[in-house]
């Protein structure tokens, strides 16, 4: 092996060995574990767990969600959700979160409606298979991934994907800021006829910004997205505490917050 090959591949080496630990860095910015909250909206109150975590083996990090009602031993799920994104580089600078599979099942009048999405380098975007109780609902498409330079962010990864790019830490820190990022509706199509007014689209421009400071361990951001604000009130740590949707009526409120408001 000539020198300049041990040189190039040291070179790589290191870079590898510089990536992996600026990845681990950024890992430690994110709040892992399992929450509960309850969740409000016009049709009543209901309880959300919500997990975060790095799965083993390919240590993709995953988001998991499910809505159910209340105080009920079966049949009780509304709503859930898994996502899951590649932590990676883009132009060996920012760390990302990649957008790559998302599961998503909701009831509508008790019958189970499924959306999954896959991403496809091969089609240079996303498989999309849905299904329904009609035949209407089952369908199979590839849908373009947007061309753009902008970070790509899962609705339902959207404080743990940016607080992976370091800017969550760094708008507390400076109590200013503004994010510009392209979002996956992980939910798509189904997620849109759950909520009023969500653009029909999986991709739709968004922007989080910097809203101010509650309390010492308190802090807000808006999510600008369509014609949509919503509120995120973070912890200093990035740790998702509430979100409020207005324009929905929707308020999610971690369970431990709430009890100690109703002490």
């Amino acid at each position: 092996m000539s020198k300049l090959t041990k040189t190039i591949l040291l070179f790589l080496l290191m870079l590898a060995m510089s990536c992996s630990n600026q990845v681990s860095r950024n890992k430690k910015q994110l709040d892992l574990g399992t929450n509960k909250y309850i969740y409000a909206d016009k049709n009543g109150s209901f309880s959300v767990t919500r997990q975060v975590g790095f799965q083993k083996g390919d240590d993709k990090l995953y988001v998991k969600r499910q809505m159910e009602l209340e105080n009920r031993d079966r049949n009780n799920i509304l709503e859930q959700s898994i996502v899951y994104s590649n932590p990676g580089y883009l132009k060996k600078k920012t760390a990302i979160l990649r957008p790559e599979e998302a599961q998503y099942s909701v009831w509508f009048d008790g019958k189970k409606y499924t959306s999954h999405i896959k991403i496809s380098p091969k089609n240079k975007g996303y498989e999309l298979k849905t299904t329904g109780p009609e035949s209407r609902d089952k369908q199979n498409k590839i849908i373009p991934a947007p061309k753009t330079k902008k970070l790509l962010c899962f609705f339902s990864q959207v404080t743990e994907c940016l607080a992976f790019s370091g800017f969550i830490k760094k708008a507390i820190e400076v109590e200013s800021g503004s994010a510009r990022f392209m979002l996956v509706w992980d939910g798509y199509p189904y997620f849109q006829e759950a909520y009023n007014d969500i653009p029909m689209e999986m991709f739709s421009n968004a922007e989080l910004n910097y809203d101010g400071k509650i309390n010492e361990d308190e802090f807000r951001f808006n999510l600008v997205v369509g014609n949509q604000s919503i509120f995120y009130v973070l912890g200093k740590e990035g740790d998702l505490k509430k979100i409020f949707w207005i324009a929905q009526g929707v308020s999610m409120v971690r369970k431990d917050l709430q009890d100690e408001s109703n002490e």
